[in-house]
């Protein structure tokens, strides 16, 4: 843009001020440089101090220390007097960012993006990273692009299958990283701000690692540091005894992760699921329990009996539930919610339901975690606007939709999708994102999609038409 600007307008360039912004983009394209940006709050100064001197005696540009709202400001700022002191020559790396609001689990990501390297490091104040973090992150970005951490968790259907893996010897995959996390910066402007975040609590390491995996389809992985020499890469941090990993945010944590399931890839390893039906309306969804109802009972042939017949005879299973746009007004969403609760878990063999469990001790074995029975795509929620009255809001809607029912396709694994056969704006939509879901996988991670009348049950010893393929 600003070379364009410089070769078509003589007064673009004419401001020093816009000269050393271009040239402060030049030399954000620099593969190595970084900001290391940590965020303090109750934890001891001493943290502080330790996590200071690892980080400017090593290679990147500079080091951001953000103090939010904390009731220690003073202590951390004679912290960054006492490293400024000890290392004079180092000092100038660190920037001191400071607010009498608490900004949140958020705020040091909305102050990364304003980052002028090409990579950031934002850190927690209780990881002690060694001098050389920086170095070892560039490397695995160089081999394999993504977000990188040290410990990260695996959601699982299965309590028992929950993990939380810290520092392997080799990368791991992960559904999100804690506590440290190495990435583009441009990924929190392009992908992470993209949509908000469903609370400003908690979650931010979920929406992360799930945003940058649906925009951007890169993943998430975590490994252990490699030991280095010097000598302040040997320390240890202190703790206190306030944390937010309390009962509350963990199970607030497991609705989080409902609602973003709905969108896009939240966990890497869903339950498989035999048949998806998209509904507009609840009459559908309703319409769709009764015709499960009459295959069980064999009072009526539909395309869907054929559907849930040939998945018993082969595999003896049928899981089923249903998706929507969550356009409806309150009345009609709970109608649907209830129809896809009974198709889920009633009317599918074995149930669709599942809850996305993290690892989180002894504290979870009577959490009532959040259960994913049917997807809601939230269709515009994001977009905080009223309903459409022009082509381009009407658009935006679409797009919405688009890149939400694209989320959900490419998080799981569908062997079936149904539409009505009635057209509509959100159903060509989700019907594109199946197009698109076709193109980018492989036959074996492909569905099929049926277009039927949802509302159609014809008695068993009627002439049921063959369903169309879309």
């Amino acid at each position: 843009l600003l070379e364009r600007c410089d070769r078509e307008s003589k007064w673009c360039m004419s401001q020093e001020r816009v000269k050393a912004h271009a040239e402060e983009l030049r030399d954000s394209a620099e593969v190595s440089d970084v900001t290391i940006v940590l965020n303090h709050w109750r934890r001891p100064a001493e943290n502080l101090l330790l996590q200071l001197q690892a980080a400017i005696s090593g290679v990147a540009r500079e080091v951001w220390v953000c103090l939010f709202g904390s009731p220690y400001e003073k202590e951390y700022e004679s912290a960054v007097a006492d490293i400024r002191l000890r290392h004079p020559e180092l000092s100038g790396k660190i920037k001191v960012v400071r607010s009498d609001v608490d900004f949140g689990v958020y705020g040091r990501f909305f102050l990364a993006s304003a980052a002028k390297t090409r990579f950031v490091y934002i850190v927690d104040d209780d990881v002690a990273f060694p001098v050389s973090i920086v170095s070892q992150y560039l490397e695995r970005m160089a081999s394999m692009p993504g977000v990188w951490g040290h410990a990260g968790h695996a959601r699982s259907a299965e309590a028992e299958n929950a993990k939380w893996i810290v520092r392997p010897r080799k990368p791991a995959l992960v559904d999100y990283a804690n506590a440290a996390w190495f990435l583009q910066t441009s990924w929190i402007a392009g992908a992470f701000l993209r949509e908000p975040p469903s609370s400003r609590l908690t979650g931010e390491d979920i929406h992360l690692s799930y945003i940058v995996r649906r925009v951007l389809g890169l993943e998430t992985r975590v490994v252990g540091w490699r030991r280095d020499r010097h000598p302040y890469s040997k320390y240890t941090l202190g703790m206190t005894d306030v944390t937010t990993l309390t009962p509350s945010m963990f199970s607030l944590r497991s609705f989080i992760v409902r609602a973003l399931a709905a969108r896009g890839p939240v966990m890497r390893q869903p339950p498989a699921l035999d048949a998806l039906a998209f509904v507009e309306t609840a009459d559908q969804a309703e319409a769709i329990a009764s015709t499960l109802e009459g295959c069980a009972e064999q009072k009526c042939r539909a395309a869907l009996c054929d559907i849930q017949s040939q998945h018993l005879l082969r595999a003896g299973t049928f899981r089923m539930t249903l998706v929507f746009s969550g356009l409806q007004q309150l009345e009609e969403r709970l109608r649907i919610e209830a129809a896809a609760f009974a198709v889920c878990t009633r009317l599918s063999t074995p149930s669709c339901a599942y809850i996305p469990h993290e690892l989180c001790g002894a504290i979870c074995e009577d959490m009532q975690f959040a259960e994913v029975s049917s997807f809601n795509l939230q269709v515009g929620h994001r977009l905080g606007a009223p309903s459409p009255t022009t082509a381009s809001s009407l658009a935006a809607l679409a797009a919405d939709a688009l890149e939400a029912s694209a989320g959900l396709f490419s998080s799981l694994k569908l062997a079936h999708l149904l539409v009505p056969n009635e057209d509509s704006h959100m159903r060509r939509m989700v019907l594109q994102a199946a197009d698109y879901h076709s193109v980018a996988n492989r036959p074996r991670h492909r569905f099929s999609v049926t277009e039927v009348a949802l509302d159609v049950c014809i008695p068993s010893e009627g002439r049921m038409p063959e369903p169309e393929r879309v």
